[in-house]
């Protein structure tokens, strides 16, 4: 039978399931193998599923300067899911004057948040194709996003953040907020 590609989706599912169960230590592209066989042998991931994953890439990203953070963090908080309820106006810029007082829930998941030296630090990865898209460029695309979810972490867990960061798993690019 002929395999089907992944679609950009679960494309996405495979990377953030590899980095919920990635030990955040001594990262290498064997390393990297090991835990994808070990999510295979336990029916995490299906073999297909598992090509997708660029191992190199992944392990380039805990030789960044965050993921250097992330790997010698005191706690490490993945797939944090969180409820929000915020007034209309901030959710969307342009709502009309009798909209904007409204509540909106906001729901996400955060896809890691950690502690490092006492701060609280943000960071989502993205799976998206972004050659030839400037860092800018994907700055500004995800602003609002990352924005609202900032807003969620200081209000439920009353603590400022630090930083919020992207990583694109496409060219390994780290991306601050």
């Amino acid at each position: 039978m002929e395999e089907k590609k992944l679609t950009p989706a679960e494309r996405g599912t495979v990377f953030h399931a590899v980095m919920q169960h990635m030990p955040l230590k001594e990262v290498t592209p064997q390393a990297v193998e090991a835990v994808i066989r070990d999510m295979i042998d336990k029916e995490l991931l299906t073999p297909a599923q598992a090509r997708a994953v660029d191992t190199e890439i992944l392990a380039g990203f805990f030789r960044t300067e965050i993921g250097l953070k992330l790997a010698a963090a005191t706690r490490v908080w993945r797939e944090v899911p969180f409820s929000l309820g915020l007034p209309a106006g901030r959710v969307y810029p342009n709502a009309d004057a009798s909209t904007r007082g409204e509540t909106v829930l906001v729901q996400g998941v955060i896809d890691c948040l950690f502690e490092s030296d006492g701060h609280l630090i943000m960071l989502d990865y993205k799976t998206d194709r972004v050659k030839g898209v400037g860092l800018e460029a994907l700055r500004e695309r995800y602003k609002i996003q990352l924005g609202l979810y900032g807003q969620a972490v200081e209000k439920i867990w009353k603590r400022k953040l630090a930083g919020t960061y992207l990583f694109f798993f496409d060219g390994g690019h780290v991306v601050e907020i």
